[in-house]
């Protein structure tokens, strides 16, 4: 097997509109495409499930890569309970130019951060990046990363 790369990256929400506003309105995500899907025989196989429906809504993440939020109208889901340590659980991590700004506007929308922008001082391929993880509207966890050459350390 070869992988080419990483072409899209889905999150399930439990409402769409609602995580549309995070990555749309908060995160400045562009919008480029939204709809619904099912039932469908191939979207039953792929998921592994019978009688699935679903609303989606995919954003530019830049270089041809794809956010794709999933809300599923059938089978209905229950909200996961995950720890960022919980085997299983998942990150999703965005550049920004100017972290200490990108923190002001979570905190200003209202979104849940877990700390102040921390500046990695360890040496390594990590050194002078500063970063913040903030929660989405369902738990799930993104992380906003400056790079030392913007600026940071």
């Amino acid at each position: 097997m070869q992988v080419r790369g990483i072409d899209h990256i889905g999150i399930t929400t439990g409402d769409l509109d609602r995580a549309k506003r995070f990555y749309g309105d908060v995160l400045g995500l562009t919008l480029r495409a939204e709809g619904e899907d099912g039932p469908s025989e191939a979207l039953d196989l792929l998921i592994g499930m019978l009688g699935v429906r679903l609303r989606f809504a995919e954003y530019h993440l830049g270089n041809g890569q794809i956010l794709e939020l999933l809300e599923y109208l059938s089978p209905a889901g229950e909200p996961l309970q995950q720890r960022t340590a919980d085997p299983g659980s998942a990150h999703l991590a965005l550049e920004v130019p100017d972290i200490v700004a990108a923190h002001a506007e979570l905190i200003a929308a209202g979104v849940t951060v877990r700390s102040e922008p921390v500046l990695i001082e360890d040496e390594g391929d990590w050194h002078g990046f500063r970063c913040v993880y903030a929660l989405d509207p369902d738990g799930f966890t993104v992380e906003l990363l400056q790079r030392p050459r913007d600026g940071a350390g």
